[in-house]
């Protein structure tokens, strides 16, 4: 069987690793999902929390997944979570679809911004 499995890795090649991670959003330490289950205390606590988005890219010379900076785009100035969260969700869609159209913070990216 393994010699099986090294013929096939030499006739196929495997897939790449992918260049960076899914964007997701962070939402004040609290799954958004129970928001509705939380006491009142902690939504304030929570809403009171810087909410993101993140995502890692590859860095070019270490080839590691690197955390990136965390896109805020003044979403903390948004006063009901349901809002917040809609906002940022956006905010991680057009990342997303950014992403999978070749945006790369390392390097220029003037077509991207011409199309």
């Amino acid at each position: 069987m393994s010699t099986l499995f090294l013929l096939l890795r030499t006739v196929h090649d495997l897939p790449m690793k992918t260049n960076y991670s899914e964007p997701k959003i962070l939402t004040g330490s609290v799954e958004f999902s129970q928001w509705n289950k939380l006491s009142k205390q902690a939504q304030q606590e929570a809403i009171s929390k810087d909410w993101y988005v993140y995502f890692s890219f590859r860095d070019p010379q270490t080839e590691k997944l690197k955390r990136e900076s965390n896109i805020k785009l003044e979403a903390n100035k948004i006063k009901t979570a349901n809002e917040r969260f809609k906002y940022l969700r956006s905010i991680q869609q057009n990342l997303s679809i950014l992403l999978k159209r070749g945006y790369n913070p390392y390097q220029d990216n003037a077509e991207l911004t011409n199309k």
